[in-house]
């Protein structure tokens, strides 16, 4: 057993030992009294003025190719950018990944040391995350080297603001300027698209249209890009406005100026556009919901805007689908809207239409054999309702209407060539204007106007078609009315010579020689005209001229 020394002894040593652990702890803590709060890492300023904020993107975006300087990072990606990355992807092929130099994105994992000690309750911990950071184009500098001085403790460097703009006696170098440009237009675009997902459709025309006429003049810079954007949203706006016509004209500028990747989702918009308005218009000619010629129109407008939707994506199935049921359509729409005109007397119209549908090359061959027969109804009714109106004007007394209105018809009949219309049909709107006429001459006839009666009577005679016996029955009053001439003529012209005027006389005889002459040039014989021949023959006897 120990002694009584031995325990005071050892007692002391481990007081000691203990004292000297206290002095230790009180020079070297092995914890920390206070806590400490985290601060986030001390940044240039110049950079951050430059460069903005850090920015986080999913890995796995493929980002925008631009010619223009590289875009300052946002929080997240741009809706535009969302909506053309997702419009593209399927028909746009993904770029080869490029080797990272200085200005490109590297990836940063952020990780707690392994022996770090737990955090502090009021410490905000950071989650561990992949995260895109922007590097500065600067050159890269050693760790151990001090950062650059930023001047003293009183006076600080200054920081250039990031929008400030050059006066006149500090200016900005061109670089620069095109970079703030680019940026301006970039925040331009996206803020227009912002205010198409808003639904401010007429706010973005308000807005895009000004800053695009503004590039076009070169009042200001834009890259190809941005104006690209910008015709596009100012296209999906318009579309939602039902400007349909301005919508396509905005795309196809979007398409002329974008780059090849983004080309891609402006023809997908243009072709979407050109489907949904022509399967509409298609529906309303199916439909009847338009009507007369309207039907024929609205059917080539449809075929306009689909041939113009593959002529941006030529191998969508469905738009081709759409083009051929419209044209399908065409060539039925043309027979029924010209026979429906037909039938309401619009001749004209009818034949407008056959003319246009016949000018297609695109018509199969039975189709055009058909409206070629359809051509020349038209003719033929327009003929027949030419002379019935002139036999009315004849009944309301208006004789010189009914004459010029004869006189078109009559055109008109020899515009139909000879195999556009059937023998029989052309012979039936012959005699129909010879009746025209002989019945206008024998009108005048009875009335006693001899002279008028002559020209309707003798132009009768021209169609021979109607055959000899209706010859006869014009033949007859023609030649009534010119022994009514010369009798009625006789008693001034023996006046004239009794009173010493053989010149006037003369011309009288002339005149009524040449009314003969005519006669027998339309198809009168002597014999047919002996009696009116005789007499006027002794009236140049007495003026001692002899006629034969």
């Amino acid at each position: 057993m120990l002694s009584e020394e031995a325990l005071v002894l050892f007692t002391a040593a481990g007081a000691c030992v203990l004292l000297v652990l206290g002095i230790l702890e009180l020079v070297a803590p092995t914890r920390p009294r206070h806590r400490r709060r985290r601060t986030p890492p001390a940044r240039d300023p110049w950079r951050r003025a430059r460069t903005g904020p850090p920015v986080v993107r999913r890995e796995d975006a493929p980002a925008w190719p631009s010619t223009a300087p590289a875009a300052p990072p946002v929080e997240t990606e741009p809706p535009i950018e969302r909506m053309l990355i997702s419009d593209a992807a399927s028909v746009a092929p993904v770029a080869p990944a490029a080797a990272p130099d200085a200005t490109a994105a590297v990836v940063v994992e952020d990780r707690e040391p392994a022996a770090a000690a737990p955090a502090v309750e009021d410490v905000e911990p950071r989650p561990a995350a992949v995260q895109w950071v922007a590097m500065s184009p600067e050159p890269a500098r050693s760790p151990l080297e001090p950062p650059p001085a930023t001047g003293s403790r009183s006076e600080p460097a200054p920081v250039a603001p990031a929008r400030s703009e050059p006066g006149p006696e500090t200016p900005v170098p061109a670089a620069a300027g095109e970079e703030r440009a680019d940026r301006q237009a970039g925040a331009l675009a996206e803020r227009c698209y912002a205010l198409y997902e808003a639904h401010e459709f007429r706010e973005v025309i308000a807005e895009a249209v000004p800053a695009l006429d503004s590039a076009s003049s070169g009042a200001l810079f834009l890259d190809p890009r941005d104006v690209a954007r910008l015709w596009g949203v100012v296209g999906l706006a318009r579309q939602a406005l039902g400007e349909h016509d301005a919508a396509r004209a905005a795309f196809e500028e979007a398409i002329s100026v974008a780059p090849d990747f983004e080309r891609a989702t402006w023809q997908r918009h243009l072709a979407a556009l050109a489907l949904h308005v022509g399967q509409h218009m298609l529906a309303q000619v199916q439909n009847a919901t338009v009507e007369g010629e309207d039907r024929v129109t609205t059917l080539h407008a449809a075929l306009t805007w689909l041939e113009g939707g593959l002529a941006a994506v030529p191998d969508d199935e469905t738009l081709r689908e759409a083009a051929a049921a419209a044209r399908a359509t065409l060539w039925p729409t043309y027979g029924q809207v010209t026979g429906e005109l037909v039938q309401r007397q619009e001749f004209q119209a009818a034949r407008r239409l056959l003319r246009q549908a016949l000018a297609d090359e695109s018509c199969p061959a039975k189709t055009q054999h058909l409206f070629r027969d359809l051509l020349a109804t038209t003719y033929s009714g327009e003929v027949g309702q030419l002379t019935a109106e002139a036999i009315r004007r004849m009944q309301e007394g208006k004789e010189d209407e009914a004459l010029a209105t004869l006189d078109r018809a009559e055109k008109l009949l020899t515009t139909i060539p000879e195999e556009g219309l059937a023998d029989k049909r052309r012979q039936e709107l012959e005699r129909r204007l010879w009746w025209s006429y002989t019945k206008v001459g024998l009108r005048r006839l009875d009335g006693g106007l001899y002279e008028e009666a002559l020209a309707p009577l003798l132009h009768a005679l021209h169609f021979g078609s109607v055959g000899p016996e209706r010859l006869d029955e014009t033949k007859r009053p023609l030649v009534r009315a010119l022994e009514s001439i010369v009798e009625t003529r006789s008693p001034l012209i023996q006046r004239l010579a009794t009173d010493g005027d053989r010149d006037g006389a003369l011309v009288l005889c002339e005149k009524l020689w040449s009314f003969l002459e005519d006669a027998m040039d339309g198809g009168l014989t002597r014999d047919e005209l002996a009696a009116a021949l005789n007499r006027t023959q002794a009236l140049f006897d007495k003026l001692g001229k002899r006629r034969k």
